[in-house]
């Protein structure tokens, strides 16, 4: 495998910024070891950092090289770094640097990635705070490598804990990192004794020091080499009764076939009743809903959702909304993923809340590492999130482009929609796009995502709104 990083960052500010960038290889101590450059990105415009741990810094050109970005606005007193540098915030909330990365192996025949966020300073966590992951597996079909960083300086001690979907503690495992440093851990559950964990959920807890962490799975399918990046959530952290998740699919285009898998997880104390309700593409009214119980600690297993749970007996695809009567603290998660002969390509889809979408007082979501070319097609995905009907404006925006096209758009309650970037009518190939998505009318939230098809291996990167 020959795995690269390519770095996408957007200034959305209106004056030129200025920004330091730091690489600090895996398994050092980034106080001290490190190498670091300087950029500046025009207001409003995108910067394409492709294999940037080689172009960038002189590593991986004759070997390997493994590691942490921080991205750190120099321009402003504001300045405030973190992995991959973003300074997000609240949906609600504007923001002024928006950063992404998708890390992939790169073969004569197309590749195989995965997206990988960049993570604000404000969401790596010290003690008292525990870190959540979910559909980690580790068996013949897929193995599990595990990463953690510390972002503020100073040594930690952590306990990773691993759980079955019925809340049994299989294993407890310390790690310990150093300051300002990132680990990748590979086969670590097969190390402790794990060999056939078919779906799981991994806890991250720092237990001694002062520095702050956050941690990421990436789930390799062992037939097709494909890598999928699990995220963390704070475990409880988030409460609601209306959970959304976009992006369900069983789908047979012929070229590929799409399927996907729902994970919920019940974080609360108490068991709770939940409604789970199908919201087809294009048709909202022609809405299925289905009902489950949760216990606590529980990970719900639904397994080809559409198929299993709802009974789609056609090509479908939609979004999954779950409703439970009090708020309540659940993780809902699914992955979609191309079913073959020779294994899977997939991506990992988040679940949202309505806390997470914007309204017509918000500022406009971004989608980076959009590209439509012989390599890539990007298809955009539109869900309202709250129940109440909203009109959106929909922008592709593409270095040197003098117009900015601009598709609007009605989506009824609850519906979900996909465009492509074909819908714009752009006048050749988009490289280094970035689609905007802004509320406009109605009283409807709206959360959005981009899904970059590699044009050979039919392998999805999940890439969702900032």
């Amino acid at each position: 495998s020959l795995f690269e990083s390519d770095i996408r960052l957007t200034n959305l500010t209106a004056q030129t910024m200025k920004y330091d960038l730091n690489f600090t290889p895996s398994g050092v101590d980034g106080t001290d070891v490190g190498s670091s450059t300087t950029i500046e990105v025009a207001p409003n415009a995108t910067l394409a950092l492709d294999d940037v741990v080689a172009s960038m810094f002189g590593s991986g050109t004759v070997g390997s090289a493994l590691g942490m970005l921080e991205i750190r606005p120099v321009t402003t007193s504001e300045s405030s770094g973190g992995l991959f540098g973003s300074i997000s915030s609240a949906a609600h909330q504007q923001i002024k640097t928006a950063a992404s990365s998708r890390t992939y192996n790169f073969t004569p025949n197309g590749t195989f990635g995965q997206y990988i966020p960049a993570t604000p300073f404000s969401q790596f966590v010290g003690r008292d705070t525990i870190l959540s992951l979910q559909q980690v597996a580790q068996s013949k079909q897929f193995r599990a490598n595990f990463g953690f960083l510390e972002a503020a300086g100073s040594p930690v001690e952590l306990l990773v804990r691993v759980y079955d979907i019925a809340n049994t503690l299989l294993a407890t495992i310390p790690v310990s990192l150093g300051a300002t440093q990132h680990r990748q851990i590979n086969g670590m559950l097969q190390s402790n004794g794990i060999n056939d964990l078919a779906d799981g959920r991994v806890e991250v807890e720092v237990v001694g020091g002062d520095g702050k962490v956050t941690a990421y799975v990436s789930e390799v399918d062992n037939a097709t080499n494909d890598p999928l990046l699990v995220s963390p959530v704070v475990k409880g952290a988030v409460r609601a009764n209306r959970y959304v998740v976009p992006g369900m699919a069983y789908i047979n285009t012929g070229s590929a076939f799409w399927v996907t898998d729902l994970r919920i997880f019940n974080a609360g104390t108490t068991a709770t009743p939940a409604t789970l309700t199908f919201y087809p593409m294009g048709n909202p009214g022609a809405a299925m809903t289905r009902e489950i119980s949760l216990e606590p600690g529980e990970i719900e297993v639904l397994n080809n959702v559409l198929v299993n749970t709802f009974g789609v007996n056609a090509t479908s695809g939609g979004a999954i909304v779950v409703s439970t009567p009090e708020e309540t603290a659940l993780t809902a998660t699914a992955r979609t993923y191309n079913q073959t002969s020779n294994g899977t390509y997939g991506q990992y889809i988040p679940g949202v809340t309505v806390a997470d979408s914007v309204g017509i007082d918000d500022r406009a979501l971004q989608i980076l590492q959009v590209e439509q070319s012989t390599r890539f097609r990007t298809n955009i995905g539109l869900n309202e999130t709250s129940g109440k009907p909203v009109t959106i404006e929909v922008a592709l925006i593409t270095p040197d482009q003098l117009a900015t096209p601009v598709v609007t758009i009605g989506l009824q309650a609850n519906e979900f929609r996909q465009i492509g970037l074909v819908d714009f009518a752009p006048p050749s190939a988009v490289y280094n796009g970035r689609v905007t998505v802004k509320v406009i009318a109605g009283e409807g939230k709206v959360t959005a995502y981009g899904s970059a098809i590699d044009a050979i291996t039919q392998d999805p990167t999940y890439v969702p709104a900032q």
